[in-house]
């Protein structure tokens, strides 16, 4: 034969080929489907019936059954029930398989062991159960299904576990779990604020605020004052002068100063309480006299006047961690701390930052901008300074 005539002669059986396979895409179009290469020039093919398809019966598969070249089949959605996948058993290059929300039950799954280079099986919504999974222990390349909203059990999963190691299954959630969750988060979360709100009232009622002032009336009510003023100058453990002019200039007892503050157990001013008075030493003396704890000797009650400043989130781990009267450990966070900032990924939408507690905390010296706007009980509203307080520090500008 004549090599120049080779490639006529393709070009005439091109045509013929290319009609018998748009027989097939027509085929599954007519149905409501979609049937397209995997991928530019493959011999592969994707067959989607999940969009259109959705009265796609077992008896329209059997036109499946010899497709050997179809490698992904998306059968979500429509009417196929057990006895239509005995069409599949030859489809020996099928790797993803999609049964969600199908009427497949179980024993169908059987007539998939000649699949055996399927990798991925979608069985959300379908009413599968424990026996249908004992079908899939021998597709040893099976590597991610899917069981959400079906009918398997903790039992069944784990025997298919230990047939396939390997295999990752998603259960996706548990909402009577997920449910009962959130009520104990919930439930949680207001005995925190309970015992918060309890050991301000104390705090509130130890520093004695003016008869009739806005501090007066709250406590009377079995709360704290909810203006901001007041708000602040209770997480230094001091009253709002302005809202208190005589009471905030009365000598707090130091004794039940210290113990609002919450010294470290075991430290020296823990063990001078114990005995009704405060520490001694010059550094808790001098702490003292600015309504703190000595950093040195209490460095774990120290941290939780920054992490209260920074007010993580209850849900938190930082903030679980706060209402239980420590500091959260987890690296992250502690990296977080050192910066005076709370762990990003911990804390993603980030916290209620108290930013007068924390200038407090940091102390900015005296003649600064920032140290005479503290004296008023306020943050300095410089933008310089408000933009270095967002990221935990003094503005090195103004505080040199």
């Amino acid at each position: 034969m004549n090599r120049l005539m080779l490639p006529v002669m393709l070009l005439v059986l091109t045509p013929a080929l290319l009609a018998i396979q748009d027989d097939r895409v027509q085929k599954v179009e007519d149905l409501g489907g979609l049937m397209m290469p995997i991928a530019a020039g493959s011999e592969s093919f994707r067959i989607d019936f999940s969009l259109q398809g959705r009265e796609v019966g077992d008896a329209d598969l059997a036109m499946l059954a010899d497709w050997t070249d179809v490698t992904e089949l998306n059968l979500g959605n429509t009417q196929v029930t057990d006895a239509g996948l005995a069409h599949l058993a030859k489809l020996t290059k099928l790797e993803r398989l999609y049964l969600q929300k199908t009427k497949v039950q179980g024993p169908g799954l059987a007539h998939l062991e000649g699949c055996q280079k399927l990798v991925y099986l979608n069985l959300y919504g379908s009413p599968v159960g424990d026996e249908g999974l004992k079908q899939l222990a021998h597709l040893p390349k099976l590597a991610r299904l899917y069981l959400w909203q079906t009918k398997v059990t903790d039992a069944g999963v784990a025997e298919l576990q230990k047939a396939l190691p390997k295999l990752s299954i998603d259960r996706g959630w548990d909402f009577a779990a997920v449910q009962k969750a959130v009520e104990e988060a919930k439930a949680e979360m207001e005995a925190q604020k309970q015992s918060e709100s309890s050991t301000e009232l104390v705090k509130l009622k130890e520093l004695g605020p003016d008869d009739g002032s806005c501090c007066a009336k709250a406590l009377a009510e079995g709360k704290t004052c909810e203006h901001p003023c007041c708000i602040g100058a209770l997480a230094r453990g001091e009253l709002c002068e302005k809202c208190n002019p005589n009471g905030a200039k009365k000598k707090a007892d130091p004794v039940a100063l210290v113990k609002s503050l919450g010294p470290d157990a075991g430290s020296c001013c823990a063990k001078a309480l114990a005995e009704g008075k405060t520490c001694e030493h010059p550094c808790c003396i001098g702490a003292l006299a600015r309504g703190e704890l000595c950093e040195k000797c209490n460095p774990k009650a120290h941290q939780l006047v920054l992490i209260r400043a920074l007010g993580p989130k209850e849900a938190s781990c930082c903030g679980k961690a706060l209402k239980d009267g420590k500091a959260c450990e987890h690296p992250c966070c502690v990296e977080a701390r050192v910066k005076n900032q709370l762990c990003t990924k911990c804390n993603p939408e980030g916290g209620d930052l108290n930013a007068v507690a924390l200038i407090t905390f940091l102390g900015p010296k005296a003649e600064s901008c920032c140290g005479k706007a503290l004296v008023e009980k306020k943050a300095c509203a410089h933008p310089c300074c408000k933009e270095a307080t967002s990221k935990g520090q003094l503005c090195e500008k103004c505080n040199k």
